[in-house]
């Protein structure tokens, strides 16, 4: 697409360049945020600081137009913002990382039973070398989200099927377990394990 404000374009003076890139910035970044946050613990607090920045821009929260092709630099270089968050979106629903069933493995499973972090010992650990889930009383996630008597997941076990933005497939390794395929990115070298004999 060309930019309505790209030099191929006349636009007045480079001040109404400038406002124009900083509003199409404004309401893509809005647009994401507003996607990002939509299930965040204190959303009504992140909403009330996205709207107020935006109103503080006096920007309009309720222009959903993706048409920046209509000859308005205003309405353009909105629409642009509009248009190129929700491509980025559109993105993040196809690449990999499940954003839409909340990040979850979708085929990767522990093989130690949950560690009680609040009993002795460990009597199920059968797999030493293995990662092994902590089942804790409270738990307050990286979002902010507080759970009772959780076991959180383990993050990125198949994080190498997402497909990035700076590396290809001369960076990975394959490795292969229990019939799943694990991409990794730069694996680093195999870590000393423990001889559970």
């Amino acid at each position: 697409f060309v930019c309505p404000w790209s030099p191929l374009t006349p636009v007045e003076n480079e001040w109404e360049r400038k406002a124009a890139r900083e509003r199409s910035l404004s309401y893509g970044s809005y647009r994401l945020m507003l996607h990002r946050f939509e299930h965040a613990p204190r959303l009504q607090r992140i909403l009330t600081h996205l709207h107020s920045q935006m109103e503080q821009l006096d920007f309009d929260t309720a222009f959903h137009s993706t048409d920046y092709t209509t000859g308005n630099l205003e309405h353009d270089a909105a629409a642009l913002g509009n248009y190129l968050a929700e491509q980025y979106i559109a993105f993040g629903l196809q690449d990999g990382a499940f954003e839409e069933i909340n990040y979850q493995n979708t085929y990767y499973n522990p093989v130690n039973w949950n560690l009680v972090m609040d009993e002795p010992g460990n009597p199920n650990m059968f797999f030493p070398n293995r990662w092994q889930p902590l089942q804790l009383l409270e738990f307050i996630d990286q979002s902010g989200n507080e759970g009772n008597n959780v076991s959180p997941d383990f993050l990125s076990a198949e994080w190498g099927n997402v497909q990035p933005f700076a590396m290809d497939a001369s960076d990975t390794t394959v490795f292969n377990r229990l019939g799943s395929n694990y991409t990794v990115y730069h694996a680093a070298p195999q870590p000393p394990l423990i001889d559970p004999r």
